[in-house]
C-alpha cells in the first residue's frame, strides 16, 4: 500500500491535507506530522507514525523546507528505508500530482523527478505573467 506523510513546522501539514481533501475526497492514505506545535517531541511523532507502517508499504514523505529540522529528522529516519521517496518543498500541486498516480505499481524515481520539475514551474510571479500578456497584446 502507498502511504504519504506530510510533515511541517506548525500546522501547515494539516492545512495541506485539509485542502487536498476538498479536491480528492478520500485522504486516508495521508498522515500528517505537525512539529513544534505542542510539547510532543518530533522523534516521538515519527515513532508513532512508524508504528503504523509496514515494511511492504511504499512511503512518500513530503516536508516543508529542505534542510529544515523536520526534513533532517525524517531524512535521518527514512533515508535507508526501501520503497521510500523523500521530497522537500511540499505544495498543493505536488500533492495532487502524486495522488493521481496509479496505486498498482511503485512510483519510480524518474516519475518523482518529473513531477517535482512540473510543480516547480507552477510557482510563478503572476505580475510578470500579466505583464507578458499585456505586452504581447500591445505588440500586435
Amino acid at each position: 500500500m502507498r502511504k504519504f506523510l506530510i510533515a511541517s513546522h506548525g500546522q501547515l501539514a494539516n492545512g495541506l491535507k485539509h485542502t487536498l481533501k476538498l479536491f480528492i475526497g478520500n485522504v486516508e492514505q495521508y498522515s500528517t506530522l505537525c512539529a513544534y506545535d505542542d510539547d510532543v517531541k518530533i522523534s516521538s511523532q515519527i515513532e508513532e507514525f512508524d508504528n503504523d507502517l509496514s515494511t511492504d508499504d511504499e512511503l512518500v514523505i513530503l516536508t516543508d523546507i529542505l534542510g529544515g529540522s523536520v526534513n533532517q529528522e525524517l531524512t535521518n529516519k527514512y533515508s535507508v528505508r526501501e520503497n521510500t521517496h523523500l521530497i522537500a518543498g511540499c505544495n498543493l500541486p505536488l500533492l495532487l500530482e502524486l495522488t493521481v498516480l496509479p496505486e498498482d505499481e511503485a512510483i519510480s524515481e524518474q516519475q518523482i523527478r518529473d513531477i517535482v520539475e512540473r510543480c516547480q514551474r507552477s510557482i510563478v510571479y503572476v505580475n510578470d505573467v500579466l505583464r507578458d500578456r499585456c505586452g504581447s497584446e500591445d505588440d500586435e
